[in-house]
């Protein structure tokens, strides 16, 4: 028997069979056997099987088992990793035995967990000095990401983005809007279990790229990226506050002013040409041509027509503008009043 002492009596014996000299006892120690872990810490990831090294160092001679337990940690039993209470036996001769644990995937974000393997309950050697090891499982941030990002919506100004939700904790989902390969500072978080978004304000004809993943404090999920995406050519449309102008009763020889405004509605910048009025109606100031952005303070001017008759009575005329929201098309702003 392994770690066992046993004695044994030697004497010379003459060929004729008669004893040469007394007999001397000889005390012969057979080796002990210790069965331990392997190793303190054993790695795995979340889909994947673990592997537990279990030793029998010293005498392999003869069978030998041994309880191998896995205890609830932050990784539970059942939920994390298969159960596992079970004996394990070596054979003889055998001094290694690989224990293979499946790990589950889940759809959490949930970071490292970990778990304790105990040895015990040895039968046909002794335990070892390492009867306890660390079990570490790592998170699959790849299941647990968003996928099949999507783009079922484009115009001038909107892009619409939809994925598949594959996260069943997350405190929220972030999109990223990225111009070619730069990020421009447009970062949305949106709420837990969010599937869609529509990004707006966009400029016409530009290239723009997404980026989703979703978020649990400081854990981030694999990361789903868009395609290149084109917004739509867009165009161009003009608002104008009034398609007439009554300046009424205005005495000779005096000037009276009235505003227009002009609003860029589109979504392309637009050009807005006037040619000059008629006296007596005139355009105050440097108002020959006005660019209007399709966003900002710049998508809007205003301009003034003055009034200044020259003698008495009703007096009519119109200030032509042409805009390339109509394609270059003129259209007529009506203009009355009456010297007095």
């Amino acid at each position: 028997m392994p770690g066992s002492t046993v004695r044994y009596r030697v004497r010379a014996v003459a060929a004729d069979g008669s004893a040469t000299n007394p007999s001397s006892e000889v005390q012969v120690t057979t080796l002990s056997a210790a069965i331990e872990f392997t190793g303190d810490l054993y790695p795995g990831s979340e889909g994947n099987d673990l592997s537990i090294g279990i030793a029998r160092n010293g005498s392999t001679r003869g069978t030998a088992s041994v309880r191998l337990r896995i205890m609830s940690g932050s990784a539970e039993p059942g939920s994390d990793f298969e159960t596992v209470d079970r004996l394990v036996h070596f054979e003889d001769w055998q001094y290694y035995l690989r224990v293979d644990v499946p790990i589950s995937r889940d759809r959490l974000l949930e970071g490292t967990e970990t778990s304790t393997a105990v040895l015990s309950d040895v039968v046909g050697a002794d335990l070892g000095s390492r009867t306890s090891a660390q079990l570490q499982i790592r998170d699959s941030v790849t299941g647990v990401g968003p996928t099949n990002l999507r783009v079922p919506r484009i115009t001038d100004t909107e892009i619409t983005l939809q994925w598949d939700d594959n996260c069943d904790n997350e405190t929220s989902y972030v999109v990223e809007r990225t111009y070619g390969p730069t990020i421009i500072g447009s970062k949305t978080t949106l709420p837990p279990g969010s599937t869609s978004w529509t990004d707006v304000g966009l400029l016409a004809g530009r290239t723009y790229a997404y980026r989703v993943y979703a978020v649990r404090g400081d854990l981030v999920s694999d990361v789903v990226y868009s395609d290149s995406i084109e917004t739509a050519p867009g165009s161009g449309k003009v608002q104008v506050s009034t398609v007439s102008l009554s300046f009424g009763n205005v005495r000779v020889g005096s000037t009276k002013q009235l505003p227009i405004t002009f609003t860029n509605t589109g979504s392309v910048p637009l050009t807005v040409v006037f040619e000059a009025a008629r006296m007596p109606f005139i355009l105050k100031g440097d108002f020959g041509t006005l660019v209007l952005s399709p966003s900002g303070s710049g998508r809007k001017a205003t301009i003034k027509v003055g009034f200044r008759p020259t003698r008495k009575g009703t007096v009519a005329g119109e200030l032509v503008v042409i805009t390339t929201a109509l394609g270059r098309e003129a259209f007529r702003i009506r203009l009355t009043g009456k010297g007095t």
